[in-house]
């Protein structure tokens, strides 16, 4: 007997398993033990090739093994004037496609309820178009974090979550393996997950785990009988077709949304007077507000809403690695499950060890665990030098979906291109590293709208307005008589569009918003105060704003349309601190000289440095900062000549859940593949260049 799982065993830890005994409950263990995930490390600086290549208007710039730290700067009382410099930078911003950032609400519009989407105006402060000068900050230190081999800036703490029922890769098990499987013999479901009541008391959230009855918490019902019995139940709530429950003799039924091939719901049984109440951490908390994709019902803003609510839920409680108890729950019994592993945990060991502050840390400034370190650099608006021939008319720009780290083939390091051999969250991989997107020339406006039928009809009832779509510019959907698309869009009448404007504004939850980009050619010039800097430090601000050759900079909303590139030319004026002292027209009358010429010197004294640092390492590095292999794929993505290779913008767009591809179906229709479904991994830049011609 033994023999057999001696062997057992070894074959799990070669597959990266871990095997558990049953309790002395004899229960099957509740989560978190069969860890499906890979065992050997991976390498950050290896070009792995991919035979499955995915697009996508983004890319990344790949992380370091190890941060490049300074000493902590703590000479703000004074100035040192033999060994630092103090002075500004004047930038010329010239817009190379439309650019777009969102101007604010006015207290009027703030008061009366309006949303932030619903400002379309570019960012006008007292009616003076600008570019905001935090954009320009938050542009400038993330190149400034990568050219410094500095951390990357993220949200260690963040658990991304998942649900893998039907994936293709090995996501599926990790899920199952957590939450529920099949026994072959018994063709029954075995459920893994538990079952309870959660609730607000104060500030904290908690759950009241249900009665273990005939060795269950729960029970299984046929959705008919469900719905039949939520008609006459007294004690209904209904929070939309994703999620309806009632009370019936303690226990409480509950009704989740639909799924092809799903036949019952859920029957929680009554709440466990004498178990101990679940206390749900504040990270676990914070987690779940912050997973942007789910889509279902939002406990946490449900007791918000109402405190008084006691909802049944389902939930898996586990202690991780580092000894941390953790919760995962959900409205339904698969719902979406945290990732065991945070952020942090893909990051490498050296990121996390060090407490001195890296070179864009002790620029920018930092919030840590050991206090707050300011900042050396001031960024002022830009300010419009000439206002454009033709300013921006309100247009519907292409759906912006926000960012799916979730897709980890794109955000984390894969060494194969196989299903079955991707790593996720659960891994032992790295997130993949600095998120920068593709320059891009290309039509950003929606050529065509999706609408739902019953939206606008209930826009019409609700506002007595009398919108109307010309028959030449819409087509219903044959399989959704819902679905309206309201085709060619662009040259819709002008009074239309508005009406179609204020109906977007009225949907809440439509998908679509209204901008006024400002065009090609636009002008703006932007002052970039600094304090006290050293020559390197200058000189890493100074090559995070003067680009090699044909780079640019993105900037604003919209990148992944093709708004937002920008070219930037620096103008470095040094101050004199002694002389301004001395004098009191120093620096005021306009005889100070802008020192372009030392740019070079200052950039040249922080690629030495830079240089010099990554020699000490365990590889040596290019003699040109430029050429050592990050900085190359950071190159290769700034470029904006990318955007004249013939089908760039095939090459750069991105999956689709409908991909047409040659030849037709059965039926006659464009045969079509959902992209998404076969996880295609995504290759380096380099690689997307080399492959151009392909």
């Amino acid at each position: 007997m033994a023999d057999w799982k001696d062997k057992l065993r070894k074959l799990a830890e070669e597959q990266g398993m871990e095997i558990e005994a049953p309790s002395e409950s004899g229960q099957v263990p509740k989560f978190g033990r069969k860890l499906l995930r890979h065992t050997e490390k991976v390498h950050f600086d290896k070009n792995w090739k991919f035979n499955r290549a995915a697009t996508a208007p983004y890319n990344f710039v790949p992380l370091h093994e190890k941060p490049i730290t300074v000493e902590r700067f703590e000479g703000f009382d004074c100035y040192d004037t033999a060994k630092r410099k103090t002075g500004y930078i004047e930038c010329e911003i010239e817009a190379l496609t439309p650019i777009y950032i969102r101007g604010t609400r006015t207290k009027t519009e703030f008061e009366g309820g309006m949303e932030s989407k619903s400002v379309s105006a570019f960012f006008s402060p007292a009616g003076e178009t600008r570019l905001p000068g935090s954009s320009l900050r938050g542009m400038a230190r993330n190149l400034v974090e990568i050219l410094t081999w500095s951390r990357l800036d993220t949200d260690r703490k963040r658990h991304y979550y998942f649900r893998g029922l039907a994936d293709k890769s090995k996501l599926r098990e990790e899920y199952q393996s957590q939450m529920a499987s099949f026994d072959q013999k018994s063709r029954t479901s075995l459920y893994l997950m538990s079952a309870g009541y959660l609730e607000k008391v104060g500030t904290r959230y908690r759950i009241t785990p249900a009665q273990v009855i005939n060795k269950n918490q729960f029970d299984r019902i046929l959705r008919e009988e469900a719905g039949k019995r939520m008609e006459t139940a007294k004690s209904a709530k209904d929070f939309g077709k994703t999620y309806q429950f009632f009370e019936e003799n303690g226990s409480y039924v509950v009704i989740s949304g639909y799924m092809p091939k799903k036949k019952r719901d859920w029957v929680i049984h009554p709440p466990d007077p004498k178990a101990a109440k679940i206390e749900i951490p504040e990270n676990d908390l914070r987690n779940y507000r912050l997973d942007e994709n789910r889509q279902a019902v939002d406990l946490l803003a449900l007791l918000d809403k109402d405190p008084k609510l006691i909802l049944p839920c389902f939930y898996v409680t586990w202690v991780d690695r580092k000894n941390n108890k953790r919760v995962s729950f959900g409205h339904t019994a698969m719902f979406r499950l945290a990732y065991e592993q945070s952020l942090q945990d893909l990051l490498p060991e050296e990121t996390n060890r060090s407490e001195a502050p890296d070179m864009a840390e002790n620029l920018f400034g930092a919030v840590t665990e050991s206090g707050i370190q300011a900042g050396r650099v001031y960024f002022e608006d830009g300010i419009l030098l000439e206002k454009p021939a033709s300013t921006g008319s309100p247009e519907v720009p292409e759906i912006l979906s926000t960012p799916k780290p979730t897709t980890f083939q794109h955000y984390l390091v894969q060494t194969s291109d196989a299903l079955r051999e991707l790593r996720h969250y659960n891994s032992e991989t790295f997130l993949r590293g600095h998120k920068l997107y593709w320059h891009r020339r290309r039509n950003w406006m929606a050529k065509d709208l999706q609408m739902s039928l019953s939206k606008i009809q209930e826009y019409k009832r609700e506002t007595k307005k009398n919108l109307v779509i010309p028959a030449a510019h819409q087509k219903i959907d044959e399989d959704n008589k819902d679905k309206l698309t309201i085709m060619n869009f662009a040259a819709l009448d002008p009074k239309l569009k508005k009406e179609i404007f204020e109906f977007i504004h009225w949907d809440k939850k439509s998908q679509y918003t209204i901008i006024e980009a400002l065009p090609q050619g636009t002008r703006f010039k932007a002052t970039i105060r600094f304090e006290n800097l050293t020559p390197v430090e200058l000189g890493a601000l100074l090559s995070a704003l003067d680009l090699p050759p044909s780079c640019c900079h993105k900037i604003g909303m919209g990148k992944p349309l093709g708004l937002g590139s920008v070219k930037i030319t620096p103008a470095l004026y040094i101050s004199d601190r002694e002389e301004r002292y001395i004098s009191l027209g120093a620096e005021w009358s306009g005889e100070s000289a802008p020192a372009s010429s030392e740019i070079e010197e200052f950039e040249a004294q922080f690629e030495q440095e830079i240089i010099r640092q990554l020699d000490a390492g365990e590889k040596p590095a290019s003699k040109k900062l430029w050429d050592t292999y990050r900085l190359r794929q950071l190159k290769t993505l700034l470029n904006w000549d990318n955007s004249n290779i013939q089908g760039w913008d095939s090459k750069t767009r991105y999956l689709e859940i409908e991909h047409k591809i040659p030849g037709k179906d059965k039926t006659g229709k464009d045969n079509k593949v959902n992209e998404y479904k076969n996880r295609l991994v995504l290759p380096v830049p380099e690689q997307v260049i080399s492959s151009q011609g392909s």
